[in-house]
């Protein structure tokens, strides 16, 4: 596979480990040290400073067990900016599945990534913007 299949799997698979708990996955596709900039639709933001606090934040709670809600990943544009580097920008629809299957809202990525001396494409930055409210439900 060429770079760019590796990325856009590599977006993707966060979002798999995300929405089945995986939690070995979820880590190789984050340098150690990554950082995350939130947005939410309300404009409030927050930074998460590290692979370590990324992890902390969003698998402190996974079960290993799939969850309802799901990412749909799509228009992922890639622009290399060096033979190591590059930047990806796309579309994440959030969704929840099963029989009340709900449309729960859409966010914006744009992330600068590096490829590692093992040949992965990892995460470095990412900048996270929720265009809607997400719509949890209990």
């Amino acid at each position: 596979m060429n770079d760019y299949g590796e990325i856009v799997s590599m977006l993707t698979r966060i979002q798999h480990a995300v929405d089945h708990q995986n939690l070995e996955a979820f880590e190789d596709c984050w340098c150690e040290d990554t950082q995350l900039h939130l947005t939410l639709a309300d404009g409030s933001t927050s930074t998460i400073p590290s692979r370590a606090d990324l992890i902390a934040r969003f698998a402190s709670g996974w079960t290993g067990q799939p969850s309802a809600m799901r990412h749909l990943v799509q228009s992922v544009e890639v622009n290399f900016t060096g033979p190591t580097t590059a930047t990806a920008d796309f579309y994440c629809s959030y969704v929840n599945v099963g029989d009340a299957a709900t449309f729960l809202g859409v966010g914006e990525y744009s992330d600068e990534l590096v490829k590692a001396a093992d040949g992965k494409w990892r995460v470095k930055v990412r900048r996270h913007r929720f265009l809607t409210p997400l719509a949890l439900r209990g």
